[in-house]
């Protein structure tokens, strides 16, 4: 028996793995079953055998008269469910090779400046609508901070000048008027100190020629809104000693025009003293961070026509008591 050509056929090449649901029956080579292999029948009376089932591969052997033979042949074919594992554990598929990514950089927005003269259109003011009726700076002011406001503050200066001191401070409308001159002076030019206004190097004119320094400070000393003999402890208001001076500028401003719509949002007076105690408040998102807050209710064009301070859980106890 001449099993050269058998032998010289791999397992792995033979038998082929297939799915266990669809696995057809290996094809014998015809020159397996030539007559001179003595051992075989030349006959077609071959049975297929179906071994390894717990596998699922499917071996065919053929049945030998010889016992001596068949065990040649099992030996050079049969081939264990582990053997074939090992012949297909090898073969994964491998996932591609995918090129690094490349870092890319953030492209940055270049300008060439180039001098030239600007159009003359863009130099031109815009077309203003012609305004009647301007009025000076003074008298704007006076509708907010009227003349009334500034007789009723004069009043209680005097007042408590003389509660204090047992003598009145002397204080008229005219010099309060040059009072308030300094104050706003001295808010637009600013010095470390108040006497750097009337100091020799450091001297401000709209300053030092409208009042002397002591006057200035004696007013500034004894300057009152409201009379604290009015004061109770039933008083809940602490803007008692501006209320006057806030209900008078409130009302002043409801006398303009309204407006068709309107915005009510907080607004910050600036303050960073410690004299305020907890009125006042810190609000990160506002330009002027700390300082008094006021509910405002304003129109588009930015005019504030009402306000409220706040004051904690007292705060709208003036509205609650106002009637209908």
């Amino acid at each position: 028996m001449d099993l050269s050509n058998f032998a010289s056929v791999s397992c792995s090449k033979f038998y082929v793995q297939k799915n266990k649901n669809d696995m057809p029956i290996p094809y014998v080579p015809k020159n397996l079953r030539d007559s001179n292999l003595s051992g075989y029948s030349s006959s077609e009376e071959e049975e297929e055998i179906e071994i390894g089932k717990g596998a699922g591969d499917h071996i065919l052997a053929f049945e030998s008269e010889s016992e001596e033979e068949r065990a040649m042949i099992d030996k050079d074919i049969v081939v264990s469910d582990s053997d074939m594992d090992s012949d297909y554990s090898n073969i994964e598929e491998e996932e591609p090779i995918r090129p690094p990514k490349k870092k890319t950089k953030k492209q940055t927005a270049t300008y060439n400046w180039t001098e030239d003269d600007l159009p003359m259109h863009l130099l031109l003011p815009p077309e203003v609508p012609q305004v009647e009726n301007i009025k000076m700076p003074l008298e704007y002011f006076t509708k907010f901070f009227s003349f009334d406001l500034m007789q009723k503050i004069v009043d209680q200066t005097n007042l408590y000048c003389t509660q204090v001191t047992g003598s009145s401070l002397d204080l008229d409308n005219f010099e309060f008027t040059s009072f308030l001159t300094i104050v706003l002076t001295m808010g637009i030019i600013k010095l470390p100190a108040i006497l750097d206004y009337w100091s020799i190097h450091t001297r401000i004119p709209q300053v030092a020629d409208a009042m002397p320094a002591r006057r200035f400070k004696k007013i500034r000393r004894f300057l009152h809104f409201a009379d604290n003999s009015q004061i109770t402890e039933e008083t809940k208001d602490r803007f008692y000693k501006i209320r006057p001076l806030i209900n008078k500028i409130k009302a002043n401003c409801r006398q303009f025009q309204l407006e068709n719509q309107y915005s009510i949002d907080e607004t910050m007076v600036p303050y960073k003293g410690t004299f305020a105690g907890n009125l006042r408040q810190y609000i990160k998102n506002k330009p002027h961070k700390w300082g008094f807050k006021l509910f405002v209710r304003a129109g588009v064009s930015g005019f504030i026509y009402d306000f409220i301070p706040y004051q904690g859980t007292h705060t709208f106890d003036e509205l609650r008591d106002t009637p209908n």
